[in-house]
C-alpha cells in the first residue's frame, strides 16, 4: 500500500468547523482528508476522497483542488495574491445546494503537528 503514502502536502487549512489537509500520493492521486473539529489530524479523518484533480486558472494565480463524490463535489480553491494566500472550501451537490468556507492556512503539516487549536 506504499501507492498511498504522502509524496508532499498540497493545501493544510482550517477553520472553526473543519482541518482539510490536500496531499499528492506516491502514485500521483491527489487526496483530501478532513476532519470535523474537535478531531485533529492526529485522529482517525471523517471523510476521505481520493481521484482529485488540479486545476490551475492561467489569468490569477489560482489553484482547485476538485474531488467528485456522488451527487456532490468537493472543491478547496488556493489564491495568491501580493503576497498573501486565500483558501476557501466549496461543496456543490447535484440538487443546487452547497456551501463555501474561508479557511486559514495552517502551514506544513511537520510544523502543525506542534500547534494547539
Amino acid at each position: 500500500m506504499n501507492h498511498y503514502r504522502t509524496k508532499r502536502n498540497l493545501i493544510l487549512c482550517g477553520n472553526r468547523e473543519f482541518i482539510i489537509r490536500i496531499d499528492e500520493l506516491h502514485n500521483q492521486k491527489i487526496r483530501y482528508t478532513c476532519w470535523k473539529r474537535p478531531k485533529t489530524p492526529l485522529e482517525t479523518p471523517d471523510l476521505i476522497l481520493l481521484n482529485g484533480f488540479v486545476r490551475e486558472a492561467a489569468e490569477m494565480d489560482k489553484t482547485e483542488f476538485v474531488f467528485p463524490f456522488g451527487e456532490w463535489t468537493y472543491t478547496v480553491e488556493k489564491i495568491e495574491v501580493s503576497g498573501a494566500t486565500h483558501i476557501y472550501l466549496e461543496t456543490s451537490g447535484g440538487n443546487g445546494n452547497g456551501q463555501t468556507w474561508k479557511m486559514n492556512d495552517l502551514g506544513e503539516v511537520a510544523s502543525f503537528q506542534h500547534q494547539k487549536f
